[in-house]
């Protein structure tokens, strides 16, 4: 059985010979989390609600938590408001992004790919 490294360098090799644009099925939020070692499943492997959760997430721990402490430290702001809008900003953009790929994906429902927990299927 592969290891997720592996599987994602035969995804790399395979899926773009297919027509499948490598920024649907790995987009930079994805990439970076692999690089961090955190075995995410790509999100042309995924449902709706995973893309959402891991894009909300990466969001709002990756991005929007660093900005937020510097900012809550200078304007001195109360910490439950910074939790307040990193879980709005987290939730609307995982949304928004889940959306976007869903969109992108969907195109590529016919090619029949197995599930990631089958990927790949020589």
């Amino acid at each position: 059985m592969m290891n997720h490294a592996d599987k994602i360098k035969r995804m790399y090799e395979q899926l773009p010979s297919r027509g499948i644009r490598v920024g649907d099925f790995a987009p930079s939020s994805y990439r970076n989390l692999w690089r961090l070692g955190i075995p995410v499943t790509p999100p042309i492997f995924s449902n709706l609600f995973s893309v959402a959760l891991t894009n909300g997430v990466y969001l709002a721990l990756g991005i929007a938590l660093p900005m937020l402490v510097i900012f809550c430290w200078l304007q001195g702001s109360p910490v439950t408001s910074v939790l307040r809008t990193l879980l709005f900003v987290g939730a609307g953009y995982g949304l928004f992004m889940a959306a976007v790929n869903w969109l992108a994906c969907r195109k590529y429902k016919s090619l029949d790919l197995p599930p990631w927990s089958e990927y790949p299927q020589d």
